[in-house]
């Protein structure tokens, strides 16, 4: 099973990279987004857009812990540091919408009339 050899680290750096952090991370985060108004004209509940953004967020992680274990599978030192600062950042950045979800207070607001 090719997942669980990524994981081990026992995969290519370039492979780990660019097949699955980069190509298959913005098809797994773009999909969705594209095909939500789809889907919804479809019928899918609630529980059907939570269990595709948990996959989502499933394969996101699984690619970047493999990108972080595979990260000095390469040619050069150097690669594998990038490649684990990337791997931080970009799992980061996805989180980080999320921490600022249920942060946002809600604005009252009062219309007055001189009238």
């Amino acid at each position: 099973m090719r997942f669980l050899k990524s994981l081990k680290g026992e995969q290519r750096l370039v492979v780990v990279f660019w097949l699955y952090c980069i190509l298959g991370s913005a098809i797994a985060i773009a999909l969705p987004i594209l095909l939500a108004e789809w889907l919804y004209d479809q019928g899918i509940p609630l529980w059907g857009f939570k269990l595709i953004a948990g996959a989502e967020v499933a394969f996101v992680v699984w690619a970047h812990a493999s990108l972080w274990m595979c990260a000095f599978n390469s040619g050069h030192r150097w690669l594998g540091y990038a490649a684990r600062i990337y791997a931080f950042i970009a799992v980061a950045m996805f989180f980080l919408p999320a921490t600022f979800y249920h942060q946002a207070s809600t604005i009252e607001v009062e219309i007055v009339s001189d009238r």
